[in-house]
């Protein structure tokens, strides 16, 4: 027992717990003269035993093997084995390690988190008949592997706050490059107002919009959902978001524009990824927007005059998703928009936000929101629509873990000429 205070230094420093393994195994060999080895055992993942020590007074061919049987039934009960003669312990039974090199007394005592998880165990064993381990030499290894199970564990805390820290900081800067690829101001689009609202399920997300100006004077807006969550939704975000630029930028129509996207992205392989997406060019001469719909949910239009609310598409418009079908030539659809008519599309997050209850926001909600507001008489702008709905969803789902990606982008015509806002959302 007096050897106790020795370990016990080795035991404060947590970062240096498994390093200074092998030191306890030595002090182990001076508190415990009758051990010819010493095994300090891990447990790692998928239940593995890892040897971080093996150690043994005398070189001996093969000695780093050890009982598992042993060491697998002090993992399971937690609870500490003693055999004064393990070649005849019919609890263990003749296992190969124990007859091959002659173990007569074993002591092997597991190390645990303090909720009771197994870490590993401390095994020592004997081969001299006339050196057996005691009760009392049992519980003074007990004390050992307490210390031991407490410098282990906090070295593991230790560990997984580290990896929990550096992962915190890559997901930091992947969020900030994502932002990167988001429009970071609306369009100044004479006579027009835009509203855009994204926000990812985790760190990145794969919903995408952009705002393209192009050379004669239209604005193409676009608005996406990538197959998938996450990192890999992610990068194909990203590649989506360089690939629709080239293609919105060196086409003149919209459809040949969504059509060469589509062939872009087919040659990229993306195997079972696809693309959902609503494009639109908008023309601030004629109030003439061309809609392609590529499997994407349908816009909405508010109409001010008649101060009504319409999806623009009732049933499906026939458009596969990008990356799906090669050589598919896409259509475009005509919309007008009148004095104060605002356009929205947005990500299937939104209607798939829910509660603890598990209640859908659904399509019904959507609509519901901006009529009630047409009920109580209010004029509703562009912003003010994106606000509201947005706002909505996030009183539906309340603190409720959000499940998808929601994008949002809303634009529409002005009933003056007053300036739009220029700042973008990004929720």
């Amino acid at each position: 027992w007096k050897a106790m205070p020795s370990i016990t230094p080795m035991m404060s420093d947590m970062r240096r717990a498994l390093s200074l393994m092998p030191r306890i195994a030595d002090e182990l060999f001076k508190i415990f003269r009758q051990a010819d080895r010493c095994f300090i055992i891990e447990l790692g993942d998928n239940n593995q035993l890892i040897p971080v020590v093996q150690k043994a007074r005398r070189a001996t061919p093969g000695g780093e093997r050890f009982s598992r049987t042993i060491v697998r039934k002090c993992l399971e009960t937690l609870e500490s084995y003693l055999s004064e003669d393990a070649s005849s312990d019919q609890a263990v039974g003749m296992a190969m390690s124990i007859a091959e090199f002659k173990i007569r007394s074993v002591m092997c005592v597991a190390l645990a988190t303090q909720n009771g998880q197994p870490l590993g165990v401390i095994q020592l064993d004997s081969q001299d008949r006339t050196k057996k381990f005691s009760q009392d030499d049992l519980k003074l290894l007990t004390c050992v592997a307490a210390q031991a199970s407490i410098s282990l564990e906090n070295a593991r805390l230790h560990e997984t706050m580290m990896k929990q820290q550096k992962m915190e900081e890559e997901n930091k800067a992947a969020t900030k490059v994502q932002r990167g690829f988001l429009p970071q101001a609306f369009p100044l689009l004479p006579g027009y107002e835009f509203f855009a609202h994204y926000t990812a399920a985790r760190t990145v997300g794969g919903d995408y919009y952009d705002f393209i100006s192009l050379p004669d004077g239209r604005q193409a807006v676009l608005l996406g959902d990538v197959s998938g969550k996450g990192v890999p939704a992610a990068l194909l975000m990203a590649r989506l978001s360089g690939e629709t630029r080239v293609s919105v930028l060196t086409q003149l129509y919209l459809p040949q524009a969504i059509t060469h996207l589509n062939e872009q992205l087919m040659q990229a392989n993306l195997e079972d990824r696809y693309v959902t997406l609503s494009a639109a060019f908008v023309d601030p001469k004629s109030h003439k927007v061309k809609l392609v719909s590529a499997g994407h949910l349908s816009p909405w239009v508010y109409r001010h005059a008649e101060r009504r609310l319409d999806k623009i598409f009732e049933a499906e418009v026939g458009d596969f998703p990008i990356g799906w079908v090669p050589g598919h030539e896409y259509t475009a659809y005509d919309v007008d928009l009148g004095p104060g008519d605002s356009m929205f599309v947005y990500t299937d997050g939104i209607e798939d936000a829910q509660p603890a209850s598990c209640e859908r926001f659904g399509e019904e909600r959507v609509a519901q929101t901006i009529r009630t507001a047409l009920e109580l008489g209010e004029n509703l702008s562009t912003s003010e629509i994106g606000k509201r709905i947005i706002q909505a969803v996030q009183q539906h789902a309340g603190n409720h873990p959000q499940f998808d990606d929601i994008a949002f982008v809303c634009f529409g015509r002005l009933l003056s000429q007053e300036s739009p806002t220029t700042l973008s959302n990004h929720g």
